[in-house]
Formats: C-alpha cells, structure tokens, sequence
C-alpha cells in the first residue's frame, strides 16, 4: 500500500474500529497488514481475517471474484484498499461486500486516483467521490465519507466509507 493510502486510513477509518469487532479485509499486502497493524498500535482486540482473490498464506478463506463465501451480516468492518481498481464489475462486488457487513457496519474502501496502470490481474477503474456514492447507493449502503484528497503530495487516492442499515 502507498503511504497516501495509508495516511487517509489513518485519518478517516481508524477511528472506527473498536475492541471485539470483527473484520474482513479484502486483498491485504502480507500475511498481515498495515490496517491491522494500525489497530493492533491502537490496543484494539480484533479478530482480523483476511481473503483475497488469489490463494496465498494467511487468508481465512478464498473469496470469487462477486462472491464471499461467508453468511449475511458476518462482519463489523469490511476493508478492501486500493483493490476495487482491480475489480472488472465493482457494482457486483459491492452487492456482496454489503451483504457480509453486519447493520450498522460499516464497508471501507480506497482507490487510487492519479496511481499508474498496473495490472494485477487487471486494472479497471480508478474512482472518485461520486463513483462510490453511486455503488453505495446500488449496494444499499449510505454514504458517510467519500473524499479524494492527496495527504502526502505525491498522488490523488479517494477513501469512501458506507453503512448498512436495515432496509
């Protein structure tokens, strides 16, 4: 992950994780991740799973590329950073990121905006605001946060933070 990635999580999304939550994050750059490490600086007790598309050490489980192979309302936090690019129809994967938050949950998301191609296994998409308040809106969930913004003067990445609530 990018340090401007990391700094807006520190910004926006750290303060919404707590002691005794459950969390899924969504292609994690290690067998750990700088998220978790984050909350782990913070004391927070968090049972931390991770999945990926791809198989690799350290995943819960293998997720397919729309589905996640967990029941409804699992997860207190679902995290996905700089992975939705990677994503062909992200409008299909928020349906299913939305149906594993719990309600009240929240689904967290960061995309680069000014970041080269790479692909990996493909690069889709880069978002911006109103691009994830739209998948929100799709996948059920309300927007709180969606922001693009440059913490470290090096490159534009949007953060977008949406909740479940009971429709």
């Amino acid at each position: 992950m990018h340090r401007n990635s990391e700094l807006l999580f520190r910004k926006y999304a750290a303060r919404l994780l707590s002691d005794g939550q459950t969390v899924l994050e969504i292609g994690p750059e290690g067998e750990r991740s700088l998220h978790q490490l984050i909350a782990q600086q913070l004391g927070l007790a968090i049972d931390w799973q991770f999945t990926d598309f791809v198989d690799r050490p350290g995943l819960r489980f293998l997720m397919g590329e729309y589905s996640i192979p967990q029941p409804a309302c699992t997860y207190d936090v679902v995290l996905a950073a700089q992975v939705i690019e990677h994503v062909r129809n992200p409008w299909l994967w928020m349906q299913d990121l939305a149906r594993v938050c719990k309600y009240g949950g929240q689904v967290v998301l960061s995309c680069p905006g000014t970041w080269p191609y790479h692909e990996q296994p493909v690069d889709c998409w880069r978002m911006y605001p109103e691009a994830f308040r739209a998948l929100h809106e799709e996948a059920g969930l309300e927007t709180v946060l969606a922001v693009s913004e440059s913490l470290d003067g090096s490159q534009l990445d949007t953060i977008a933070i949406g909740v479940k609530h009971e429709r």
